[in-house]
């Protein structure tokens, strides 16, 4: 009987011990107050997310004017866009002389219609700083507006040609708001055309583009 007694008392004993070890499976976690959780709103990510207006001013010794353009998102990563501008060019080796001015320059301006590729090179969400890859290609428009001899006699002599150009440029966004960005980029430019504008049918050369972007909800 006292055999018994032993015997029971020490399951008795085992299953008080074993109870009282910690369960994985059961474990009770600390209830955390809801004014301490940190919730992190969509409009951190309205940059990403949506598509995307850049206006840009593009600079160099040979060009400067201001650009325009309008990238549809295809993911975080990659954007389609349409790009458009205003280039007047530098002609300094194009001095024509008259009777009435010593230094009367021919005027050059570039009007580029060019289909557009943003590729980011990094996409995290919470990222401010967005290095990108930017590309583009399509038809351009040059006028050879003549003589700085105002403005009735620049509309007379005005002479348009249809060429092409393209560019490649290495940039990046800077995110200082929930929807808008610095934006800055060094690209490659070349222009062609079959008949010269001014004195060349070819303009090319590296130019220095800042500007603000701008996300639009879908």
């Amino acid at each position: 009987m006292k055999l018994l007694q032993s015997i029971f008392g020490s399951l008795i004993i085992s299953s008080v011990i074993a109870f009282a070890q910690p369960n994985p499976g059961f474990t009770i976690h600390p209830q955390i107050p809801t004014s301490d959780i940190e919730y992190h709103s969509a409009a951190n990510n309205y940059f990403y997310e949506n598509n995307n207006g850049m206006m840009q001013m593009m600079m160099s010794p040979d060009f400067m004017g201001p650009t325009f353009s309008y990238f549809n998102r295809s993911d975080n990563r990659i954007q389609y866009g349409f790009n458009a501008g205003i280039i007047p060019v530098a002609t300094d080796n194009e001095i024509i002389r008259d009777y009435y001015r010593a230094n009367a320059q021919s005027r050059l301006l570039l009007v580029p219609f060019w289909l557009s590729i943003k590729i980011r090179l990094r996409t995290q969400q919470d990222d401010r700083l967005i290095p990108y890859v930017i590309t583009g290609m399509g038809p351009t428009l040059g006028l050879d507006l003549g003589t700085n001899n105002g403005f009735i006699n620049t509309i007379n002599y005005m002479r348009g040609e249809l060429g092409g150009g393209g560019y490649l440029g290495l940039g990046f966004d800077y995110l200082w708001a929930e929807e808008w960005a610095i934006s800055a980029d060094a690209r490659y430019n070349v222009f062609v055309f079959d008949q010269p504008i001014g004195e060349d049918k070819e303009f090319e050369g590296v130019s220095f583009f800042i500007g603000f972007t701008r996300a639009f909800g879908l």
